[in-house]
């Protein structure tokens, strides 16, 4: 959504949010959160959660997904 002079994005799953320049650069505007980068191991973790061959409880390949409350301790998630 462009607003006046700024620009949200948001990303959900494995898509991303990229903006093309007038100068024809390209700038990621979303970070990928893969479940083998340490800070989202950690937080899988402490929710509860397994990472192993890159992905979550052997089934989700990304870290942050919509529809994934299978995955989620329910208990836990609500001390976070």
């Amino acid at each position: 959504m462009i607003a006046n002079d700024s620009i949200y994005c948001a990303n959900a799953g494995d898509s991303r949010a990229i903006i093309g320049t007038k100068k024809g650069e390209v700038i990621e505007l979303s970070h990928d959160h893969k479940p083998d980068d340490i800070c989202e191991k950690r937080r899988i973790q402490a929710a509860g959660g397994n990472v192993s061959g890159g992905r979550v409880d052997g089934s989700l390949a990304v870290s942050r997904a919509l529809g994934d409350w299978e995955f989620k301790n329910e208990a836990l998630l609500d001390k976070l």
